[in-house]
């Protein structure tokens, strides 16, 4: 068996059972970027393609393995395309080579700089947070008001709309921001992502508690799931 046979039966006995959660997904990653590296004939040398090309590469892998995801942007980076996908709600970014055939999940720098700044980065995640309610007031927005964070985009936000919407028509308030606004970005920068755990979209954050649902609510269909989303909403304006 050659080298080249022997690296495509490894990797898809690896992945064949690869679950949808975000989680799982990134750590069998990180098992494919290594396996990749340490068998020869893993990878090759090949002409750069585009942009677009490398996105949809990368999509139908991750469709292949089961994850149901959804492409949400393909930005060149340099030395490689950074792409974005939508996994069950979450948003993964992914760094595509320029040949379209090999991804990482992060970029780390080689420098002293990067380095330098760790330390300092630890130093300011450890500095208080001002309560959520107490920065949005100043923008009109109540304890009782459930912030909406989506991205035109993410086509989980869109399987989320129209939840928000007949909860809306329910009576319950929502303030609505889109990651490309411009007002809606400074309530996010200045109130609320020191909070935050992920930059993905869509999020759900409870001014009054502080707390934040990352990702969709779904059902076992990977519908939306307006109950869940409903008591969700519930128990933040109850406390």
């Amino acid at each position: 068996m050659t080298d080249k046979k022997k690296c495509k039966f490894d990797c898809k006995k690896i992945l064949k059972n690869l679950p949808e959660n975000y989680w799982a997904i990134s750590t069998v990653i990180l098992a494919v970027i290594l396996i990749a590296i340490l068998i020869n004939g893993c990878s090759t040398t090949s002409a750069v393609v585009s942009a677009e090309k490398a996105g949809q590469n990368i999509l139908s892998f991750a469709n292949n393995q089961g994850a149901g995801a959804e492409l949400v942007s393909v930005e060149d980076s340099g030395q490689f395309y950074q792409v974005v996908l939508s996994i069950q709600g979450q948003q993964v970014p992914l760094y595509v080579t320029k040949d379209g055939k090999s991804f990482t999940q992060q970029v780390i720098p080689l420098t002293a700089n990067a380095v330098r700044d760790t330390p300092q980065q630890t130093a300011q995640d450890n500095t208080p947070k001002i309560p959520i309610y107490e920065c949005v007031e100043k923008y009109g927005i109540s304890n009782e008001t459930i912030i909406f964070y989506y991205s035109d985009g993410c086509g989980w936000c869109a399987k989320m709309k129209p939840g928000v919407e007949a909860l809306e028509e329910e009576g319950y308030n929502f303030k609505w921001i889109e990651g490309s606004d411009t007002e809606g970005s400074q309530i996010i920068n200045e109130c609320i992502r020191a909070h935050m755990g992920s930059g993905g979209v869509p999020q759900f954050i409870c001014p009054r508690t502080n707390e934040i649902h990352v990702g969709a609510f779904t059902d076992e269909n990977r519908e939306m799931d307006k109950l869940a989303l409903k008591n969700w909403v519930d128990n933040c304006i109850a406390n």
